[in-house]
């Protein structure tokens, strides 16, 4: 299976909202929304592809930070289809989004995720941040990445 991970289009914008309402179980209306993710220079959109098939991605905002005098990110959203989940797509993902972090002099990545993420947090809390040192071999020079849970309710 061969992934390709490229910026999202706007002929995206309909399999994009179906796989954020499978990620989130909310049925919004996102079509504007996703149009706009697009189209904004201080983020991107990025997306997993199969086959010509879109099924994941990841969102990833730019913002100036005054403390650490530079740019700074937030990866907001990574979700892969639950088909294809447990085959790297979404470490492909991350890595990518990683690697346009690193082209524009990001000094900080920050990732958030829902508290109940089983899949990445016993991870982070058992085994010492494994799943953060292994994003972190990613980057070089003085880049780093924090990892952080977050509750949705």
């Amino acid at each position: 299976m061969k992934v390709i991970v490229r910026k999202a289009r706007a002929r995206d914008v309909e399999i994009l909202g179906k796989l954020f309402e499978q990620f989130s179980g909310w049925h919004l209306e996102r079509s504007v929304s996703i149009q706009k993710a697009i189209a904004d220079s201080d983020g991107e959109l990025l997306v997993a592809e199969v086959d010509g098939l879109v099924i994941g991605f990841v969102h990833q905002v730019f913002f100036e930070d005054p403390h650490h005098a530079g740019l700074n990110s937030l990866i907001t959203d990574l979700f892969v289809r639950k088909e294809q989940q447990g085959q790297g797509i979404g470490s492909e993902l991350i890595k990518r989004a990683l690697e346009s972090a690193k082209k524009k002099n990001v000094k900080e990545v920050h990732v958030t995720t829902r508290e109940d993420n089983h899949e990445v947090l016993p991870e982070t809390r058992v085994q010492q941040s494994r799943h953060t040192i292994r994003i972190e071999s990613l980057l070089t020079g003085s880049q780093k990445l924090f990892f952080s849970e977050t509750c949705i309710s």
